[in-house]
């Protein structure tokens, strides 16, 4: 069996790059996309207000191009988000068992 090296997948870092409002703070951030406008979408588990709540409570928060927050997209509708995607289009489709939400 020949072993490979695994690559290097160059990044760069950019500390406080996400400007939160004072009243909002981030959870266990499971998933996180950008669409074609360069907008940010973060799946986060910090919200405890809702139809769920403790560690099952969920958020997604939209943020542009340059981290400011823009909105919580189906603020209170989310437990478990089952599927983000762009399909080619400006459009970001959110799917879960409890709701559909499209941007």
């Amino acid at each position: 069996m020949l072993m490979q090296s695994v690559p290097e997948i160059p990044f760069d870092s950019v500390p406080n790059f996400f400007k939160l409002p004072p009243d909002l703070h981030f959870g266990e951030a499971s998933g996180v996309a950008v669409n074609s406008k360069g907008h940010v979408f973060v799946y986060n588990r910090g919200n405890t207000t809702g139809p769920a709540y403790a560690a099952t409570a969920s958020q997604i928060l939209e943020f542009g191009p340059d981290g400011k927050y823009i909105r919580e997209v189906g603020k209170n509708l989310y437990a478990m988000v089952v599927c983000a995607h762009r399909a080619g289009r400006p459009r970001t489709t959110i799917s879960g068992p409890s709701t559909k939400a499209r941007t």
